[in-house]
């Protein structure tokens, strides 16, 4: 390190160069001209230049600690030898204060020096006269007795330092019989004891003692948490999947083995400590000659290798076995560890990825488009067989950038720059351009490039889609020229004709003219009484629309007109007569009635923004659902998981705290996710006949207490509005949701009215909501006098995490799970709503028939109890099919466990014994829960069924009823309402 400038020279972060040299080559290095020598990397930046260099390697316990160095700038004098004796003092003494003890032969300098080498030491050091009186003391031991100079000089050691045996270890050094180095506990006043060693040499020349004290309580505490930590690895190898060993080098012996290598490799873990190397005995032929080529670098203490084993039941197993080597301080390794994992599903998974990479690209060459790819030196390196058809050219030919080749001359230039600029942006692109046919016929293309990436990420260059557009083109040439054609016979078309005589201002109607207007057929005309015709607000508009025509501008425009029984929409364009001085002498005009395309097009515009809306809510709902069915497994073996600690963790223990906060936080996670199901109309639902008036009463107390005393709650419930059916907790959601949204409306209080009636929904009002059936419906309106919406906040308020909440006080999931329960009810909502002028939310529910209303009362919960039966376990999670096989095997049950169908079917075939029950996911790969019940039922009869889902696009209910003795559970599920479930449907009887 350099003084001048705290920067390191001639070294890199690796610890090669200059200073890597000296630590393993030398121990002091004198140079004339540091950056001449072989390993000198530079100066760091801004770092003025250096001529010579004096350093030296501070050496202990075998090892480099550190360096100390000196260097001159260019022009100063060099170092001698006398230099060069001093700095390796200095480092040797260094290394000797570190090794504690050695240090105090060193200590024979000048007492000015002496004092600032006791100083400087990192230990305690005192020095004793002849009466053992202290005559000096360095700063950590006044530290270490909590005295200051003043009250520590000329006091007696014992008196400060009370350490069991210290008056023996002082009279056994002055007698200069050896003595070993103490550990005594040393008890301060008003300090916690505190373990040291203690060091004492005697002075011979001066009589005096020198004692060096340690404080070592930390390095206790810590060879207390280094067993403690050893303890954990060793608990935690024993528990992992994968095989750690470590063998002695020296002595060919095996120190450790896991248990997994009895699981994986079928042996005993015994045979490897009577001889390291018998697990090569189960390798399979074809691979001990790569093996035993990778065991013969064992000596350097490192290998990577793949090979497999065959178990003792003729399995074969792929193993990827890793080594690495613990050296001594010599640099000898003595050690190897290693970690030997079973990658047989990965090998399996590649070999999948191969043989789909391989069906994708048969696909691709046979797919009938053309298709092209390219990598990152922007060359195509693949042409399907479309491609090369299209083009009649061979694969060589096309290959690099021989496809331009075929572009038009016109086109090539436009067309690089396009294909080079997506390169440089990485981004999609598309280009239309003309290509030569096989029949030298230049056809019009639209080229469409995606950029690709590999494995890793990384973007690997374009692949492309071409079509052939050259009729959708001349479609569209002729359409032009059709549309054109129309224009032109509209100009001249006459729908409804007038002539206006502008001198004697006399107005000439036809008869489709006086139908538009509805003005009886005959009736004189003049152009007032066509200005009385015309819409009070749009009088003003004609007039001035007119006036401008008969100045030049043209005439053509749109208004509304007041016939005698509507409002209707009408449109005019007219040209002009001169006469031969070119003066202004009529006008003549046509009228044509547009109400209806006004109409349509209102219809239309309201249409299209419901529809962009519709789709814009399934869109997101659709994302809501699929990401909420995830969270469904994962929030399953958080709950699962979590709740099965705090069963275990007695009431009193600290550690209950943990897995209950993650109980939390998986209950609230759990709880969103529900309102994205019901968003997303994804949420299971359990409809039952049910009275809105009785939901909302039995409700209001709560309610009350939700919206605070400073609301007044109104109820208005009208009697013998009819039953809806819905899910009752639902229901209850969307009404706890509609009032905690007005009562947000109103944070300086106000009235929250929640009100029922009976409507009668027709076509007009089903068009606005949302077009639902017309018919009979149960409404609930929840109004409220806050401060009301603009109609862009109208426009959103049912949209997914949108809120017009602070941040961190709204999810923005209640109104929209509202809009989805509603929605997944068959019902519609309504919002009414202008600033300062309060908000009313009204749900339509369909009208239910008269049935009675559906008892809603809860069963007491049970215990759930275990039991002996055999189940057949089918999940294709992994985290979900441990957690249920851990919790009915807990509770007695014996289980066989199935990754998949196939599986599942294989187990039950080879099980002679009765399977009492399957326990099924409902959408597993290869065969769905559904079909996997359906196979196992024609062989076992008499076994029940329990199908686990995670939202209602898995319920096998949408596919027909449920077979007999089966039932559902839904996803996410505690271990106790699992077994619950499981032991209900084990007693349920068989139907006869």
């Amino acid at each position: 390190m350099d003084q001048a400038t705290q920067q390191t020279i001639g070294t890199s972060p690796t610890g090669k160069g200059l200073l890597g040299f000296l630590a393993q080559e030398a121990d002091v290095l004198r140079l004339k001209d540091l950056t001449r020598h072989p390993t000198f990397t530079g100066f760091p930046p801004h770092h003025p230049p250096m001529h010579s260099f004096l350093g030296a390697s501070v050496r202990a316990h075998g090892r480099v600690f550190g360096r100390l160095y000196l260097t001159e700038k260019c022009g100063a004098d060099e170092f001698t030898e006398i230099d060069e004796e001093v700095i390796a003092s200095l480092a040797a003494q260094a290394g000797i204060a570190i090794e504690n003890g050695y240090f105090l032969n060193q200590i024979r300098a000048a007492e000015a020096q002496y004092r600032t080498t006791m100083t400087a030491l990192p230990v305690a050091v005192v020095r004793l006269d002849q009466h053992n009186t202290i005559r000096f003391a360095n700063r950590l031991f006044y530290e270490f007795v909590q005295r200051n100079e003043t009250d520590t000089i000329g006091q007696p050691i014992e008196t400060l330092l009370p350490v069991e045996g210290l008056s023996e270890l002082l009279r056994s050094v002055r007698a200069n019989e050896a003595h070993p180095v103490q550990e005594r506990e040393c008890r301060i006043p008003g300090v916690d004891p505190t373990t040291c060693n203690v060091i004492a040499q005697n002075l011979r020349e001066t009589s005096e003692l020198v004692l060096v004290i340690e404080d070592i309580t930390e390095r206790k505490h810590s060879e207390q948490a280094l067993r403690a930590s050893e303890e954990r690895f060793r608990q935690m190898a024993e528990h992992i999947k994968e095989v750690i060993w470590m063998t002695d080098t020296t002595k060919n012996q095996m120190l450790y083995i896991n248990p997994a290598y009895e699981k994986i490799w079928g042996r005993a873990c015994e045979s490897l400590y009577r001889n390291p190397l018998s697990f090569l005995e189960a390798i399979h032929p074809d691979d001990r000659e790569r093996v035993h080529a990778a065991l013969s670098k064992q000596p350097s203490g490192e290998y990577d290798v793949e090979y497999r084993i065959i178990t003792p039941d003729g399995s074969p197993r792929w193993i990827c076995d890793r080594a690495f080597p613990i050296r001594d301080a010599s640099g000898q390794v003595y050690r190897i560890v290693g970690i030997a994992e079973d990658i047989s599903e990965r090998k399996l998974a590649q070999e999948a990825i191969q043989h789909s990479r391989d069906f994708y690209l048969k696909l691709l060459d046979e797919f009938p488009t053309p298709i092209w790819k390219s990598g990152l030196d922007t060359k195509c390196d693949y042409f399907n067989k479309s491609w090369l058809s299209f083009t009649g050219r061979t694969a060589e030919q096309e290959l690099g950038d021989g496809w331009a080749e075929g572009v038009h001359p016109e086109d090539l230039a436009r067309c690089v720059d396009t294909y080079r600029e997506a390169f440089r942006s990485k981004r999609p692109f598309e280009m239309e351009y003309r290509l030569r046919r096989h029949d030298n016929v230049y056809r019009s293309i639209i080229d469409i490039g995606r950029p690709f990436c590999d494995l890793t990420g990384s973007f690997a260059g374009y692949i492309g889609v071409c079509y052939d557009i050259t009729e959708r083109k001349n479609a569209e040439d002729a359409l032009r020229r059709s549309e054109a054609n129309l224009n032109r016979a509209q100009i001249v078309a006459h729908i409804g004709s007038w002539h206006l005589n502008i001198g004697k201002n006399e107005l000439t109607w036809t008869d489709e003219a006086y139908r538009i207007f509805d003005v009886p057929m005959g009736t004189p005309l003049t152009y007032e009484r066509f200005l009385e015709c015309v819409h009070p607000d749009d009088t003003a508009y004609v007039h001035q629309a007119w006036t401008a025509a008969l100045r030049g501008a043209p005439y053509d425009i749109e208004h509304r007109i007041v016939t005698g029984s509507e409002v209707r929409w009408v449109r005019e364009k007219a040209d002009l007569e001169f006469d031969e001085q070119g003066r202004v002498v009529a006008g003549i005009g046509i009228t044509q009635d547009i109400t209806e395309r006004k109409r349509a097009e209102a219809a239309l515009q309201a249409s299209e923004e419901q529809l962009r809306q519709a789709q814009k809510m399934e869109a997101v709902g659709r994302l809501a659902g699929g990401i909420a069915h995830d969270f469904n497994n994962l929030l399953m073996v958080m709950l699962g998981y979590s709740d099965t600690l705090l069963h275990r963790l007695e009431d009193d223990s600290p550690l209950r705290r943990y897995p209950l906060e993650i109980k939390k936080a998986s209950d609230r996670a759990s709880s969103l996710t529900h309102q994205l199901l019901a968003f997303s109309r994804q949420q299971a639902l359990e409809p039952k006949v049910l009275d809105l008036n009785d939901s909302v009463a039995s409700m209001s107390e709560m309610l009350q207490r939700l919206i605070g005393e400073h609301i007044e709650l109104v109820t208005a419930l009208q009697m013998g509005i009819g039953c809806v059916k819905a899910d009752p907790g639902q229901i209850e959601q969307v009404i706890m949701n509609l009032v905690i949204n007005a009562r947000d409306a109103m944070p300086e209080g106000g009235t929250l009215t929640v009100a029922t009636d009976a409507v009668d929904v027709d076509e007009t009002l089903a068009d606005v909501l949302d077009r639902i059936p017309p018919g009979s419906y149960v409404m609930l309106a929840v109004s409220d006098t806050g401060h009301g919406m603009d109609a862009e906040t109208q426009a959103h308020i049912f949209e997914p995490f949108f809120t017009t909440k602070e941040q961190g006080k709204g999810t923005g999931l209640g109104l929209a799970s509202v809009y989805g329960i509603v929605k997944q009810s068959g019902g519609a909502i309504l919002v009414k709503s202008a600033p300062a002028h309060g908000t009313t939310l009204t749900v339509y529910l369909p009208r239910a028939a008269d049935l009675a209303v559906t008892a809603t009362g809860t069963e007491p919960v049970r215990e759930p109890a275990g039991g002996s039966e055999t189940i057949l376990l089918a999940e294709d999670e992994e985290m979900v099919r441990t957690l249920v096989r851990e919790s009915l095997e807990e509770a007695g049950y014996r289980v066989l466990e199935a990754r998949d169908g196939p599986e599942a079917l294989a187990l039950s075939a080879r099980h002679a014994k009765p399977i009492h029950l399957l326990l099924t996911d409902v959408v597993m790969p290869h065969i769905k829960g559904r079909e996997l019940a359906e196979q196992l039922i024609d062989t076992r009869p008499d076994m029940k069924i329990l199908y686990l889902t995670g939202y209602t696009d898995d319920i096998v209910l949408q596919q027909g009823h449920l077979q007999e003795n089966a039932s559902v559970l839904h996803k996410p599920f505690l271990p106790e309402t699992l077994l619950r479930k499981v032991r209900e449907l084990l007693d349920m009887q068989h139907p006869e």
